[in-house]
C-alpha cells in the first residue's frame, strides 16, 4: 500500500472574491497588514471559532456566522452551548442558519449579502467554512497512467 498525504487547502466558494485586501481564507488570514476594527468570520467550526475568539480578545468587533444551527456540531451540545454563551458574554455577534450569497469588496471593507436578505458590513471577512484535499495536479482521474 502507498499513502500519499496531500494535505488540505481552504474551501473557497466560487461566488467569493478572495483577491482583495479585505477578504481572506484560513491560509491567507495572517498575511493581513493590520488588525481590522470589525471582522466577519464565516464558519463556526474549529478554525472559525479559534480566529473569532483571538480577534475578540484583541478588541475587534466580531460577527461569527454559520449555516448550521450551532457552533462545533461534532461536540456535545452542552459544551458547544457553553462556548456560544461565552462568546456572547464577550460581545461576539452570532448568526446561525445563515450564510453569505454575495460579497462585495469596497475601499472601506466588505459587504456581505446574506441568504435571509440582511446585509453585514465589516472591515474584513474570514472564510473558514471547511477545507478540502489538495490533490490538484495528481491526475487522479487517470489512475495508472504516466
Amino acid at each position: 500500500m502507498i499513502l500519499i498525504s496531500t494535505g488540505s487547502k481552504p474551501n473557497r466558494p466560487a461566488e467569493i472574491t478572495f483577491y482583495d485586501v479585505h477578504t481572506f481564507d484560513s491560509d491567507t488570514f495572517l498575511q493581513m497588514e493590520r488588525i481590522p476594527k470589525s471582522l466577519a468570520v464565516i464558519g463556526g467550526g474549529v478554525i472559525g471559532c479559534e480566529y473569532a475568539s483571538i480577534f475578540m480578545v484583541l478588541g475587534v468587533d466580531v460577527t461569527l456566522l454559520d449555516g448550521r444551527d450551532r457552533l462545533l456540531p461534532f461536540l456535545d451540545s452542552e459544551i458547544a452551548g457553553r462556548l456560544r454563551d461565552r462568546f456572547l458574554a464577550l460581545g461576539m455577534h452570532l448568526w446561525f442558519n445563515e450564510r453569505p450569497v454575495k460579497v462585495e469588496n469596497h475601499a472601506a471593507g466588505v459587504r456581505l449579502f446574506m441568504k435571509c436578505g440582511k446585509t453585514l458590513e465589516t472591515e474584513a471577512a474570514l472564510f473558514a467554512a471547511g477545507r478540502r484535499a489538495a490533490f490538484d495536479g495528481l491526475a487522479l482521474e487517470r489512475p495508472g497512467s504516466p
